[in-house]
């Protein structure tokens, strides 16, 4: 895939993807929220929210798509988890009439280690951070440990074959097939409950217009 952005810009781009950063890192987030707003969707659906549910999601980034969320059943506790303390400054700005009337918190943290107690959650989301866990095996234990018994965790990546042509994926990604990941939540004690395809049409982060193929791993803690 030709790209026109210089070798700098692309490693920008990829850095500003792993954890955004100042106003470009702001830029970024927009950007992603549009083009993974589909993804976003079709992964809170698959989590089939109820009342009283208590949601983490890892990564949320710019998180303006959190009143679809809350949309879908009535006091949901929701929690937002990321390394990037530009976006929690960036989600708190975009959900503070939110904030007011529902129960909203957005924590940093430093990619490893979750800092909530064990079975806090029942149900937790993350949709692109797969690629950026540098301990992806002890990442995984550690969603296991904050979700309660019964409760569901939605994993959505976007596909080995297609990441691999994106002119800025680079070091910092590590990439998924479908069966890279039943590998590693063998690793884990997740069960995997279900997987979900799509291929759409997205603009990437360098404006090119691209057909992405991603999945929604859903796993159980039974």
């Amino acid at each position: 895939m030709n790209s026109t952005f210089s070798k700098s810009e692309l490693i920008e781009i990829e850095k500003q993807l792993s954890c955004p950063t100042g106003d470009f890192g702001i830029k970024v987030a927009e950007n992603m929220n549009i083009s993974n707003i589909n993804m976003t969707l079709k992964t809170i659906e698959t989590l089939s929210i109820q009342n009283q549910d208590s949601v983490l999601e890892l990564g949320h980034g710019n998180c303006a798509h959190l009143s679809e969320l809350l949309n879908n059943a009535k006091n949901i506790n929701y929690t937002g988890l990321d390394i990037s303390e530009t976006m929690i400054a960036e989600a708190q700005k975009n959900n503070a009439s939110l904030m007011k009337n529902h129960q909203i918190k957005f924590v940093h943290y430093d990619g490893a280690k979750i800092p909530f107690l064990d079975q806090s959650f029942s149900k937790i989301m993350t949709i692109n951070t797969l690629y950026f866990w540098e301990a992806p095996v002890f990442m995984l234990n550690e969603l296991y440990r904050v979700l309660a018994e019964g409760g569901t965790c939605a994993i959505s990546f976007a596909h080995k074959e297609f990441m691999m042509k994106l002119p800025y994926v680079g070091e910092k990604f590590r990439l998924y097939s479908i069966d890279d990941v039943y590998e590693l939540v063998e690793l884990s004690p997740f069960e995997v409950s279900g997987v979900e395809t799509y291929t759409e049409d997205v603009q990437s982060k360098t404006d090119e217009v691209v057909s992405r193929t991603y999945s929604i791993v859903t796993l159980l803690r039974e």
